[in-house]
């Protein structure tokens, strides 16, 4: 665990000041790069039948332009990102501008490995910032969206959703 150094102070200071969020940048050398919240009116741009997550959201927003047309291949493994964002904050606040838990979730960790981002700063249940490697993170919790997902490839309601496949695996 971390205290909160000079480094995520800097981070914490170019966060959004409204209250119930879960926000997500990505870093390189304590600067946020792209930053973006959750959005229940959008759909994730990794998975048509999610909505968007904080993390997803900034990974898309970030490397659209670079890489946009080879998503599907980087999702597959067949191309490796290779970019100065290694660095992703992922902070969630109640409406008492508290930190609380914002570990990500199975699908976003998954993304990340896919878009080769090295380390993960999150805030805990008791508004600690936990600095980790991405291959020492182990992800917890599934989405209420990867849950949906996975009931429909279980009862044959969605037939093939090809290389998203690889997304969901724990």
């Amino acid at each position: 665990m971390l205290k909160q150094s000079g480094k995520i102070e800097r981070l914490l200071r170019q966060l959004p000041t409204s209250k119930n969020i879960h926000f997500a940048g990505i870093c390189c050398n304590s600067t946020i790069l792209a930053s973006c919240c959750n959005d229940m009116t959008k759909y994730n741009p990794f998975c048509p039948f999610m909505l968007q997550h904080a993390e997803t959201g900034v990974i898309d927003k970030y490397f659209k332009n670079k890489y946009a047309k080879m998503y599907q291949y980087i999702l597959c493994g067949k191309f490796k990102v290779r970019d100065r964002a290694k660095e992703i904050i992922v902070i969630k606040t109640n409406s008492k501008n508290e930190l609380t838990n914002s570990k990500c979730c199975l699908f976003c960790f998954n993304i990340m490995k896919c878009f080769n981002i090295k380390t993960i700063y999150y805030s805990n249940e008791k508004g600690i910032i936990i600095k980790e490697k991405l291959t020492d993170f182990v992800p917890d919790y599934e989405s209420s969206g990867i849950i949906y997902i996975k009931e429909l490839i279980a009862t044959n309601k969605i037939k093939n959703i090809g290389f998203l496949t690889i997304l969901f695996r724990s």
